[in-house]
């Protein structure tokens, strides 16, 4: 025992101390515990090609190689002008490179299927694609290609040399390229054409590898030509014509003309470097702007990169100049300190809480520090875990250890008072603490390890939540299996050296016995709980009727509580950062789009909570976005009602003067899914149409707000249809047509040249770009035969009307239309949206079905339901394996279905929705709620074991327990108070649910506890006494006849073989003496 290695406790519980603190000094900090979402995209591009084109000739044979691979549930694909995306969703514990692997393999095997110039790749989709921290930078002279050398220069370097940083990238500054504008008067005079400028740029700048030459012991290897590094260097290329004079243009009888001659490409072009176009526009607080996205590697820690980054910035942005001004737009690690430090901060509360309700209880600093120290040391062995087990310091696993706050104290207060109680009876200070602890040591280990067991359902619990949920339920089951060895082997020890006898002097034990246990009932607990337990056992009918007819209306009323509750899934996080979207028209010009931010922008700038505000139209850096939507991200103060400002948002935007209304964006970080409603259909037209009358319904529906369909309207284009025969005759196809399209208007890349350290491209501008239909009609084209032609002539350019995008979801035409829930009780939106699709008369062929978090919440629930049913099976096992008995453990389950009328009152009370987060309240709440059950009983049976009879060992066992039952449960509730009033900050929409749950379970249970369990109990030792009596009396009759029949055949045996001997009578005519309850 423990008791006999006190100096070996002490050295390792010191060790636990020293390895507890450093764990979790050391602990990676996050927001939420890392996992990898079993999601792959296949990307594929097929550059000029048409939605419908890259559906049909891309995204479907895609889609059909990805379902052969293994473990794959939804394939979801969008198909644009020129790219395809395909989203895998597997189940969740798959390994993520494997995936990547397998699909992969699948798409490699297919590629000849696909056209020759589509490109794919496959990556992963984890946490680490998105940024950990994203600047913004503007400068105030708008020269925004200085700004980013200087910042490429300077702060990057530095940024990249963080620790965990793997990349530092700016994002949105316009690139340059060296345009050549060739002169046709300047061709004409040299004889040359833009194809000879164009393949001299192609064949010049190349590094070429000839091989290696071993001369004089050296190896050398050998490499041709010259980059091209500067503009003079590309001037100077040599343009040699590819066609000689045509001789048969000569005058008759004149001599040959000569051949033209090589020339240098800045005699026939003009050669410059210019800025490229933009198609987006950023600004920082209405200031133009750029991104800097900083990346983490996978083992990187937010909050060390965000403090390094910080540094970076202090240290270096005076060398950036005046003029240019940084800012922070997403960062995380401000709202991941301020939650781990609430967290903290209200797991130090609850440890304060938790000692004065145990000093207020035992009077006794001593053993309240005896007590105390079972804390630090069961969350110490937790911390330890979290660093063994791989896990990170984060909301969840912090809220474990400060809900297990409350709870490890359980075991060590039962412990402590119990040889506390030996130590009044006279007993020496070895003795009290051998027997105390031997008196209480299997209840207090099969209530903690029932407590530790009701977590392993959450192993098979699927989806995100089991993936969140777990850390949170192996550091609550460490914490917990922490607590049970500090009572078992260092609470003894402390009781050892720090609780003193009674003084008993000459007096005998028995008498200072007796004076131990007057002192006991003048109590001001025993006084009130006496007459209570005296009454149950003394007037047993009555009471058994009485508190069956009150458990009975006490358990209707929780079914009505349960039926009336409001839900909702994952809650929300109170984060300072937020997104809007503002959708426009198809094809809006980015100067229209401009003039729409501009109004959202004056908005904003007038709200002073907010600390920044970025605008991207035409793309997010962040997010990424498309070119028909604004996107705004702002980074609102953090000390303000987060909640509140995104309804002081919703109101902003109604009231702006536009035909575009912005919306928060319904996806997010914890509890940020929104509503989704799936949208299938046949043909893109009948989606449209119905996707158009539900996202109409949803609009009217009370808490469902920012309501979005994924259908975007169809926007007019041109298309060239090359005709096939004409092209022919002129010795054209239709590649050679559309190159020479494409070559008008972008200009066609005959390389790159590096200068000033960067790849640049290199465009050869053949002609002016096609402002009209007309011009794009007259579009000269050259034939190989030299014959400059019109594009009318070998093809047809019509206007059509085609969608963006094309959505599919499992190989049928789909879409989504989506909503905020904003109303507290996501069920009941939920059900008013199921009931408003089923009365929709939808067009033939359409059909609707709720999914998002709607869905999320419906499995999650039938999912953590059987997972309360597992713990309470778990539960009866090892009670079973305690009592050894059938119908004891079933006498304490019931308890259980009375502490969810705490848990839910107090849910209902203070306008808390049932959760997720409340439901792994409920699974943690029946390993505590039966652990006082557990003890009450054990001491029950064992005072039936020493000969009590019935009533006096109900009694005495209910009396004996009720302070240590009333301060574990006061102790509890007291340290789960600060993180039920909300002090665990931004964790609260995780951490408070479980709180109040436990907390009111708890008040219920605990007070059934002390009553129910003993009329139960009563209830069926009777019972079970009568059946014994009357098996007997059976036994003894038979036994009587046997005998009288052998005197009546002269038998002369007496007293024969099983014989059963009369079985003492009580002195209590209503309650006989008892045989012991578990045999």
């Amino acid at each position: 025992m423990s008791l006999g290695n006190r100096a070996l406790v002490l050295l390792i519980t010191l060790a636990v101390l020293l390895f507890g603190v450093l764990a979790a000094v050391s602990s990676k900090r996050e927001l939420f515990p890392e996992f990898s979402l079993p999601m792959v995209m296949v990307s594929g591009q097929y550059n000029g090609a048409t939605p419908q084109v890259v559906e049909g000739q891309v995204t479907e044979p895609l889609e059909q190689a990805l379902q052969g691979v293994e473990g794959i549930n939804t394939i979801s694909s969008t198909s644009s002008t020129g790219s395809a995306q395909i989203m895998a969703e597997f189940d969740y514990g798959r390994d993520q490179d494997a995936l990547v692997r397998e699909t992969q393999v699948a798409v490699d095997q297919i590629s000849g299927m696909l056209p020759d110039d589509v490109t794919t790749s496959v990556m992963a989709m984890s946490t680490d694609m998105m940024p950990v921290m994203m600047l913004a930078a503007s400068t105030e002279n708008g020269d925004q290609q200085a700004m980013a050398s200087s910042i490429e220069n300077v702060l990057i370097p530095e940024l990249e040399s963080v620790p965990g940083v793997r990349s530092a990238n700016l994002i949105g500054v316009p690139g340059e390229r060296v345009e050549v504008t060739p002169d046709e008067d300047e061709l004409a005079d040299a004889g040359v054409t833009t194809q000879d400028v164009s393949d001299a740029l192609e064949s010049s700048g190349l590094l070429m590898a000839g091989g290696t030459i071993d001369e004089d012991g050296r190896s050398l290897s050998v490499t041709t030509g010259d980059q091209l590094t500067t503009l003079d260097q590309i001037e100077d290329v040599w343009v040699r014509p590819s066609q000689g004079v045509d001789q048969s243009a000569a005058v008759p009888g004149a001599p040959p003309a000569p051949e033209p001659s090589p020339v240098q490409l800045s005699e026939v072009a003009d050669v410059e470097m210019v800025t490229e176009e933009s198609s987006s526009i950023a600004r920082l607080d209405g200031n133009p702007s750029v991104a800097l996205m900083v990346m983490a590697t996978p083992d990187g820690n937010t909050v060390e990169i965000s403090d390094g980054v910080q540094d970076v910035l202090d240290e270096r942005s005076d060398l950036l100049g005046d003029d240019i001004n940084l800012s922070v737009v997403f960062d995380q690690a401000p709202f991941i300190n301020d939650s781990i430090t609430d967290m903290f901060e209200a797991g130090g509360y609850g440890l304060a809480a938790a000692v004065i309700v145990i000093l207020v209880f035992m009077l006794s600093i001593r053993s309240t520090l005896v007590v105390a120290v079972s804390i630090p040391v069961s969350v110490l062995v937790a911390f330890i875990g979290i660093q063994a087990f791989g896990f990170t310091l984060n909301l969840l696993t912090l809220a474990a250890i400060t809900i297990a706050i409350g709870r490890v104290v359980d075991d060590s207060i039962v412990v402590l008072e119990n040889i506390r109680r030996h130590m009044d009876y006279g007993k020496e200070r070895m003795t009290a603490a051998k027997d105390g602890v031997r008196e209480v040591a299997t209840a207090v280990a099969s209530s903690s390890l029932a407590t530790i067991a009701v977590f392993l359902p959450l192993a098979f619990v699927g989806g995100m939540v089991g993936e969140i949920f777990m850390p949170f339920a192996v550091t609550s089951s460490l914490a917990l299996g922490g607590s049970l060895l500090v009572a078992l082997t260092i609470t003894p020890v402390l009781c050892y050296w720090f609780l003193r006898p009674a003084e008993v002097g000459d007096a005998p034990r028995e008498e200072v016995q007796r004076k131990a246990r007057e002192r006991e009932m003048r109590a001001p607990l025993q006084r009130a709980y006496l007459p209570v337990i005296r009454w149950i056992t003394t007037k047993r009918k009555t009471a058994t009727v009485l508190t069956l007819a009150a458990s009975v209306l006490i358990f209707v009323g929780t079914l009505a509580m349960a039926a009336n509750s409001e839900t909702d899934w994952l809650g929300e996080a109170e984060e300072n950062t937020y997104t809007v979207i503002q959708e426009l028209d198809p094809g809006m010009s980015l100067e229209a789009a401009d003039a729409e931010a501009v109004k959202v922008e004056e908005a904003l700038a007038g709200m002073a909570w907010i600390d920044t505000y970025q605008v991207n139209i035409g793309g997010n850096p962040l997010m990424g976005g498309g070119g028909d939507q604004i996107d705004y991200t702002i980074t609102a103060d953090p000390d303000t009602d987060q909640l509140r400002n995104r309804d002081v948002l919703r109101d902003t935007f109604a009231d702006l003067d536009t035909e575009y209304e912005p919306r928060l964006d319904s996806t997010g970080g914890m509890g940020g899914a929104g509503i989704e409603v799936r949208v299938t259909a046949e043909d893109q037209a009948t989606l449209a149409e119905a996707a158009g009358m539900i996202e109409e319904e949803l609009r009217g529906i009370d808490g469902a707000d920012d309501v979005t369909s994924g259908i975007s309207a169809s926007q007019p284009a041109l298309e060239v249809h090359v005709d096939g025969e004409e092209a022919a005759e002129f010795g054209l196809d239709e590649a050679m047509v559309g190159q020479t399209v494409a070559a008008a208007f972008n200009g066609r890349s005959v390389g790159n040249a590096t200068i000033d350290d960067i790849r640049r491209d290199v465009v050869v501008l053949v002609q002016d770009a096609p402002q009209t239909v007309a011009e794009l009609e007259e579009l000269p084209i050259l034939t190989p035969a030299g014959q400059e032609i019109e594009l009318a002539e070998v093809a047809e350019v019509t206007e059509v009307q085609q969608p963006p995008e094309l959505t599919r979801i499992d190989g049928v035409t789909s879409t989504t239309v989506s909503a905020n829930p904003t109303a507290s009780d996501l069920g009941a939106v939920s059900m008013e949206i199921t009931t408003a699709l089923d009365g929709m008369d939808l067009p033939s062929g359409a059909t609707a079905s709720l999914g998002g978090v709607s869905q999320d919440q419906t499995e999650g629930f039938a999912q953590l339901g059987l997972a309360l049913l597992a713990a309470i099976i778990i539960c009866y096992l090892i009670m079973v394996a305690t009592f050894k008995s059938l119908m004891q453990p079933l006498m304490l389950l019931i308890s259980v279905p009375f502490a969810a009328t705490g848990s839910l009152g107090l849910l209902m009370l203070t306008g808390t929705p049932i959760g997720a987060a409340a439901l792994i309240g409920m699974v943690m709440l029946i390993g505590i709620v039966i652990t006082n059950a557990i003890v009450l009983m054990d001491l029950i049976n064992q005072n039936q074991k020493k000969g009590m009879e019935l009533s006096p060992a109900i009694v005495e066992g209910a009396r004996h327990r009720l302070r240590p039952i009333l301060m574990t449960a006061a102790g509890t509730i007291a340290a789960l108070i600060p993180m039920a009033t909300g002090l665990a900050g931004g964790g609260a929409f995780i951490s408070a649910p479980v709180a109040l749950v436990v907390i009111g379970g708890l008040v219920t249970s605990t007070l059934l506890t002390l009553i129910l369990v003993p009329v139960l109990y009563q209830l069926v030792e009777v019972r079970r006494h009568r059946r014994e009596v009357k098996a007997a009396a059976r036994y003894e009759r038979r036994r009587a006849k046997l005998r009288a029949k052998a005197a009546s055949n002269g038998s002369t045996a007496e007293g024969g073989a099983g014989e059963v001997p009369e079985k003492k009578e009580g002195a209590d005519s209503e309650e006989p003496a008892e045989e012991p309850a578990n045999k």
